[in-house]
C-alpha cells in the first residue's frame, strides 16, 4: 500500500514538473518566438494527419478520389503520389494530383494477391509489401509498379533492406546516403563521391542565431528534445525537420526545418509549420524548387 501511494505521488510530481514549462503563457511566447523567424512557403509537409503546402493545411482524411481515401506517399514538385485501396477485391488506384487545382491523374490500376503490409513510393514505383500467397510458411514480396514504364514486378522482401523501405529522405538523393542513430538525435551524412561522411546533431543549433534561441527554449519543455524526423537535399543543402513540443501531450506541436551545407557545415534557419493537433509522425518533406514558387 505504501509503495503504491509513493508511486501515486511521484507520478503526480512527475506530472507536475514536467507540465511547469508548458503553461499558456508560455506556449504563446514559443508560438511568436517561432513566427518570428520568418517563413518560407517552398516547403510541403506530410504529417500522419495533414498535407502542409505553402500556408494551407489540408487534412488526409479529406483528400479522396471515387469515395476513398488516398494514401499519399511521396511529395515532388508540383504534387504528389498516392493510391486509393479497395481490401474487398484487393484493388488500388495509383494516384498524381496536382498541389494547386488538386486535379488526379489517374496513372494505372492493380490488383494485388494479398493484403498490403505497408506501402511507400521510391525511385518511381508505388511499392507494396505483402505475404507471399505462393508460400504456406510466413513470406513476404514487393509488388512493384512503375509509373514510367507502367509494368509490374515482383521482389522477395528479404532483396529489399530496411533502410531502403523506411529511408528518412525517401530514396530521393544521389549525392548523398543518410542513415540515423538508434535514438535518431544523430543524423550521419555521407558523400557517394568521396565516401566522407559528417553528423548532424544537437550541436548545430548553436551555429545560428534562431537555433540558439530553440535550445534554451528546450530546457524549459523538457519532453521536446533534438530528433531528426525527415530529409531533403539539393545541390549540396541538406533541409532536415524536427519537432518541438509546444504543449504538454504533444499538441499544439511545431516541425522547423533547419538548412545545412555539406561542404561548409554551415546552418541556418529555413521554416517551421504548426499543428494545433497531435500528429504522431511526419511522413515526407519536400523543398519546392525556388524557381518554381507556390501561390501563397
Amino acid at each position: 500500500m505504501r509503495k503504491a501511494i509513493t508511486m501515486f505521488l511521484c507520478s503526480i510530481a512527475l506530472l507536475t514538473f514536467s507540465s511547469c514549462g508548458y503553461s499558456d503563457n508560455k506556449q504563446d511566447r514559443i508560438i511568436e518566438m517561432f513566427d518570428s523567424f520568418g517563413y518560407s512557403k517552398n516547403c510541403v509537409i506530410l504529417s500522419s494527419d495533414q498535407l502542409v503546402v505553402g500556408e494551407i493545411h489540408y487534412d488526409r482524411d479529406q483528400i479522396t478520389y471515387n469515395g476513398r481515401k488516398c494514401n499519399i506517399e511521396y511529395l515532388d514538385d508540383k504534387g504528389f503520389y498516392s493510391y486509393t485501396y479497395d481490401p474487398e477485391n484487393m484493388s488500388v488506384e495509383l494516384l498524381f494530383t496536382d498541389y494547386e487545382t488538386f486535379e488526379f491523374t489517374h496513372l494505372g490500376s492493380v490488383v494485388l494477391l494479398a493484403d498490403i503490409a505497408n506501402a511507400f513510393f521510391s525511385d518511381n514505383c508505388f511499392w507494396f509489401r505483402t505475404d507471399d500467397p505462393e508460400k504456406d510458411e510466413f513470406a513476404q514480396i514487393y509488388y512493384i509498379w512503375n509509373i514510367d514504364t507502367q509494368t509490374a514486378t515482383i521482389a522477395d522482401s528479404d532483396d529489399v533492406t530496411r533502410e531502403y523501405e523506411y529511408s528518412v529522405n525517401k530514396n530521393r538523393s544521389k549525392d548523398y546516403s543518410f542513415s540515423e542513430s538508434e535514438s535518431r538525435n544523430r543524423l550521419y551524412v555521407t558523400c557517394n563521391q568521396t565516401g566522407e561522411t559528417k553528423e548532424i546533431n544537437r550541436s548545430v543549433l548553436n551555429s545560428f542565431e534562431q537555433g540558439k534561441k530553440i535550445r534554451n527554449t528546450m530546457r524549459i519543455n523538457v519532453l521536446t528534445s533534438f530528433n531528426v524526423c525527415r530529409v531533403f537535399d539539393r545541390n549540396g543543402d541538406i533541409y532536415f525537420s524536427t519537432y518541438f513540443e509546444v504543449g504538454f501531450l504533444g499538441y499544439p506541436c511545431i516541425y522547423y526545418v533547419v538548412k545545412w551545407n555539406f561542404e561548409t557545415e554551415e546552418c541556418e534557419y529555413y521554416t517551421s509549420v504548426y499543428f494545433d493537433e497531435y500528429q504522431n509522425s511526419l511522413v515526407d518533406m519536400y523543398i519546392i524548387d525556388e524557381n518554381a514558387e507556390l501561390e501563397g
